[in-house]
């Protein structure tokens, strides 16, 4: 009978020698108000244990629901999670058991979560405990990808929301769980939507209301101007411009600014173009602007030059689709009268009349002569707008030797409404500015002096090279 006794005070009170004999790892609270009650359940219904004042300090045991398991002094109870604040652990007042430890070992408990987590828990989920202790219940795993707001920090710990769920984790871990996400941000901006950009790679290009010849020119943008590709076709490619979107032919559009050479660059700055004529019999064409560099090439008495800058002695000129430099000497501002120019060592019957089919007919004899570029005459051969220019003058017009001069003078005239004896006019080749002129003879056909190799030709303008290069038409 003693032995059961004595069995019996044994079970009782070695309970309470091991919980005094172990480190209190409970997560201490503090009341936020005077007087506040220690239920024995968690409910307002339940039975009052005693009160606690404002700046107590108690230990946390567990949270159910919307309450705190505390012990104050000898109790055990229940007090409203609203009414309790959760003391960061450095600063709490630990109970007499805790007291014993040192506070070495109260550091090492505030890193555990980090050092003892769970091996068989990846690190593409994260475990929720009811309250931050570490050997706490634990209520439910986040995994990865999951919203997490943060709404509270103490020590190693946070208390986080998910969803409509809240709860103790880790901060360590919630770190180790954001790694993913935050290492992937960076790739988000590489939806490439990034706009492909293109340059323009000639001297000026017209951007067109569509994608044909004879659509408006909306705008001319200088070489090397920086456009938006928005769609890319063979013959057309629709852009943007500043706050324009148009078309410019693909051929003019490169993938890198061209080569801003002092020739570009100085293509660039002539804006004022004059047009002069050769003064000599025969005036060589250098390719820089001293005597001693390369001759390129020589030009008739008369032969229009088109003027586009200067240096030192020499004008800058177009000549043969590229520049080129003449000495101002052997130039002037003006045509000088000669029996050729005149007319009077002229071939060919002459004009019936100045009608249009009259310009025609007068033009249709010189068909099969040689092509001679700034030629103005049968027998120095025509070059294009060399032999409109001829052809009109011998029929009683006053037309300028320039092709640019000629393609704004008569009154213009649309492609649906052509009579024989009007003036068409073309893009050059390799680019959408004006480059050749020739006379419409009807049936959709025009005679003109094309290039070295054909000479005075016929051609078509329904379909092809020059329908494609077809700018416009003047009649006079």
């Amino acid at each position: 009978m003693i032995i059961k006794k004595l069995s019996l005070c044994l079970l009782l009170v070695l309970p309470i020698l091991v919980f005094f004999s172990l480190p209190s790892l409970a997560t201490q609270g503090r009341a936020t108000t005077d007087g506040t009650r220690v239920r024995r359940e968690a409910s307002t219904e339940a039975t009052i244990l005693t009160d606690v004042q404002a700046g107590e300090t108690f230990e946390i045991l567990d949270q159910i629901g919307d309450w705190y398991q505390v012990q104050v002094d000898e109790y055990v109870g229940y007090i409203r999670s609203d009414l309790v604040e959760i003391l960061q652990e450095e600063n709490v007042t630990p109970t007499e058991a805790t007291q014993e430890q040192p506070v070495e070992n109260t550091e090492t408990q505030n890193e555990q979560p980090t050092e003892q987590q769970n091996p068989e828990e990846t690190k593409n989920e994260i475990s929720v405990y009811i309250i931050p202790v570490i050997y706490a219940s634990k209520t439910d795993i986040i995994p990865t990808g999951t919203e997490i707001i943060t709404q509270n920090t103490i020590n190693n710990w946070c208390y986080v929301q998910y969803g409509e769920k809240t709860g103790w984790v880790i901060k360590t871990e919630l770190d180790k769980l954001n790694q993913t996400p935050s290492q992937e941000e960076p790739q988000e901006p590489v939806e490439t939507s990034e706009e492909k950009k293109g340059y323009i790679n000639t001297s000026s290009a017209n951007v067109r209301a569509s994608g044909d010849m004879e659509a408006e020119v909306l705008k001319a943008i200088p070489r090397n101007t920086e456009v938006i590709i928005l769609e890319e076709g063979e013959e057309w490619t629709k852009i943007r411009v500043d706050d324009l979107e148009g078309y410019v032919a693909t051929r003019l559009i490169s993938s890198e600014p061209t080569e801003t050479t002092s020739r570009a660059l100085m293509e660039q700055r002539d804006s004022k173009r004059d047009t002069y004529y050769v003064s000599v019999s025969s005036a060589n064409i250098r390719q820089e602007s001293n005597t001693s560099s390369q001759i390129l090439g020589t030009l008739s008495k008369n032969t229009e030059v088109i003027i586009v800058g200067e240096e030192g002695d020499f004008y800058k000129i177009e000549f043969n689709g590229e520049y080129a430099y003449i000495s101002k000497d052997l130039v002037a501002d003006h045509i000088e009268n000669t029996d050729e120019t005149n007319g009077n060592n002229s071939t060919g019957n002459p004009p019936a009349n100045s009608s249009g089919q009259g310009i025609v007919d007068y033009a249709m004899q010189f068909k099969g002569y040689p092509y001679v570029y700034g030629g103005t005459t049968p027998s120095g051969g025509f070059d294009c707008s060399g032999f409109t220019y001829y052809v009109y003058n011998q029929c009683g017009y006053s037309l300028s030797r320039s092709c640019s001069i000629q393609a704004s003078s008569g009154v213009e005239v649309g492609r649906d409404y052509l009579q024989p004896g009007d003036l068409l006019y073309f893009a050059g080749w390799g680019t959408s500015e004006l480059g050749h002129v020739g006379i419409y003879i009807g049936n959709s056909q025009f005679i003109h002096a094309a290039n070295e190799t054909r000479g005075v030709v016929i051609d078509t303008i329904s379909s092809g090279y020059y329908n494609e290069k077809y700018m416009g038409a003047r009649r006079f």
